[in-house]
């Protein structure tokens, strides 16, 4: 007795150190498994760059702010080439007019500053009025032109009305002087302006940079015409602007002068200021490009800080998700995007863009910060994995148990289940083997009859009436091999669901069958709305569905009506196909859509009929008084609907 303790208790203690064996293995198993997975994730995560959330979040942001910076400045350069066109044809109307009522030439106008002054006069409303709409810092007219040829450089000098705001204008509602820049002092005088303290009577016309080419262009579509500036000193003052030139043509083809309006380097940097973001200040550009360059002292920054402060040019290279810009002390990333100024261009080494810039400190701390925030969001992933680790080790034992447990019962279950399906496979395959029997005997008995035709004496009608009993056989047969067919392909079938258009379906599905329908006199109406809700199902079963109901009311009626109805409520669609034929007999109707029942036909069109009804989760029912017709009705969920009942 004594040695038989010992011995349960030996195997009591072996048992011990078996399940503390496997502990410690299951332990080591699964913290070698998370340890490979973490690798394995860690990998995986930089391939799809999730480490790089840094670049993605500063290209995101440089990108929206291109976005904004790029529509606002196009809306704005078609604004003002709109009205500098519309400028320019009225004061082409006007130099007609003048010319016309004076007799007199464009070339006689120099040396002639009577009529320079009358025509500053007649243009100065036009352009003082267009001053006031558009946002820009000042407007002007030169003409082609001057007051004395005799001077030195007369060649350089031409009449101009220049008239330009005293500060810069934010916005078309301020109120704010005018100073004539440009013009003769009676204008001045005249219309209550002041005068700027850079005033000269004519226009310099190399201060214009395309003035002499557009004057030697010619121009057939002027409503197309328009050029942009680099950037230039307006000349006598300490400020930088660009010019909007548009020439000023005659009727005739004759080019008067130019007109255009200036945009301030300062009211540039009001409407596109630096955009303080959680990484650092974002500065919009709007420069030419060349060569690999970016000359931002040739075109306009919205930066009042000192950030770009004595850059000539940026030299611009592809990083990654956005470009580095480098010059001397300088560095930057962000994004550019070409913009078209205007549709023509006398230089065509240079592209025009508008670039958003972030300082490179800002981008090299904002990445460190989110770098460090990567680190010890794994580091704590990966302690947060090993805690589980050692959880799941501790239970690993009951849970295999559990889940070997529970696949015996699932391997039973599915056994079950397999003997169900053989057992009515083979009743199926009974009670077609009997349906069999019956058409192919009268098809033997009808061949041996007409067989005996030629030994016996029978009549043609007799004849014509056993091969017609013969072909109703055969097409029965047809359509139980039809519905076996069909019977077998639901699973096939209900595998292919997807969001359906059922107004649609049922509408051209009831429509083939509009022709066979009027062979026997029957009349087809569709009540289906244009627009219904999705359903969601199989096509292919629910036209077998539909095909089978419309066969079998044109089967059953003559000379009758046939409607196919759909009807939408709160959950689901409810389809009616109504005939006004012969009706169901009342003890038929209860097993209606059992396998077999029919009083003509296979008895499986509605059988499966409902198997493909219940199988979208709907249901079917039939209504029908003997001689009065019958009403099927079946109906579908909302795919909506039914997609919230699945989960």
């Amino acid at each position: 007795m004594k040695e038989k303790l010992r011995e349960l208790r030996r195997m009591i203690s072996a048992n011990g150190d078996q399940d503390i064996s496997i502990q410690r293995n299951t332990r080591l198993y699964f913290t070698s498994l998370v340890l490979v997975f973490f690798v394995v994730l860690i990998i995986f995560l930089t391939a799809l760059g999730f480490f790089a959330t840094a670049n993605r979040d500063v290209s995101q942001m440089l990108e929206v702010q291109l976005s904004n910076s790029v529509m606002a400045i196009a809306r704005q350069n078609e604004t003002l080439a709109a009205h500098g066109i519309t400028m320019s044809r009225q004061l082409g109307r006007i130099m007609d007019a003048y010319l016309h009522r004076t007799d007199e030439t464009l070339e006689e106008l120099n040396n002639n500053p009577a009529a320079l002054l009358d025509i500053q006069r007649a243009v100065f409303e036009p352009l003082y009025s267009v001053l006031q709409m558009v946002d820009c810092n000042g407007v002007y007219f030169i003409l082609d032109a001057t007051v004395n040829t005799s001077l030195p450089d007369a060649d350089k000098s031409r009449s101009a009305l220049y008239i330009r705001f005293s500060s810069v204008k934010v916005n078309t509602s301020e109120n704010i002087n005018v100073a004539l820049y440009r013009g003769h002092q009676s204008i001045a005088r005249e219309n209550g302006l002041l005068m700027h303290n850079a005033w000269e009577l004519e226009s310099y016309r190399y201060q214009n940079p395309y003035f002499t080419r557009i004057l030697r262009a010619h121009y057939e579509q002027t409503s197309q015409t328009y050029y942009w500036s680099e950037k230039i000193n307006l000349l006598g003052t300490w400020e930088n602007v660009v010019l909007l030139e548009v020439p000023v043509v005659g009727s005739d083809g004759t080019v008067y002068g130019i007109c255009g309006f200036e945009v301030n380097e300062l009211l540039f940097q009001f409407s596109y200021p630096i955009v303080q973001t959680e990484i650092g200040p974002i500065i919009t550009v709007l420069a030419p490009t060349s060569g690999g360059k970016l000359h931002v002292s040739r075109g306009l920054v919205g930066d009042l800080t000192s950030h770009l402060h004595g850059a000539d040019s940026l030299s611009v290279k592809a990083d990654g998700g956005f470009l580095s810009y480098t010059a001397d002390n300088m560095a930057f990333v962000g994004k550019e995007q070409n913009i078209i100024l205007s549709p023509f261009s006398f230089d065509h080494d240079n592209q025009w863009v508008v670039a958003t810039l972030l300082p490179g400190e800002y981008y090299r701390a904002y990445y460190t910060r989110d770098q460090a925030v990567l680190i010890g969001s794994s580091v704590a992933f990966l302690l947060l994995l090993l805690l589980i680790t050692r959880l799941l080790s501790r239970r690993y034992t009951r849970l295999v148990l559990l889940m070997s447990q529970k696949r015996e019962q699932e391997l039973m279950a599915d056994n079950a289940l397999l003997d169900r399906l053989n057992r009515m496979k083979n009743e199926f395959f009974q009670n077609m083997s009997h349906d069999f029997k019956t058409p192919l005997n009268v098809i033997q008995t009808s061949l041996y009859t007409v067989k005996d035709m030629f030994n016996f004496e029978i009549d043609e009608e007799q004849a014509c009436t056993i091969l017609d009993n013969a072909e109703e056989e055969v097409l029965r047969l047809a359509r139980m091999v039809d519905g076996a067919m069909a019977y077998s392909s639901l699973y096939d079938n209900k595998q292919r669901m997807e969001p359906l258009d059922v107004a649609a379906l049922l509408r051209d599905g009831a429509e083939t069958y509009r022709a066979l329908l009027e062979r026997n006199g029957n009349g087809l109406t569709i009540d289906i709305p244009r627009s219904m809700p999705y359903i969601f199902g199989s096509t292919d079963m629910l036209l077998h569905v539909l095909s089978n109901l419309l066969s079998n009311a044109n089967r059953h009626t003559r000379n009758g009506e046939i409607t196919i109805q759909a009807i939408e409520s709160a959950h689901i669609i409810t389809i009616k196909v109504k005939d006004t034929g012969s009706g169901i007999k009342p003890e038929l109707l209860p097993h209606i859509f059992e396998r077999g029942v029919s009083d003509s036909g296979t008895g499986l069109g509605l059988a499966i009929s409902k198997s493909a009804i219940e199988a979208h989760n709907g249901a079917i029912s039939v209504e029908s008084e003997l001689g009065k017709g019958a009403i099927f009705t079946f109906t579908l969920p909302i795919y909506k609907e039914r997609r919230k009942n699945e989960q």
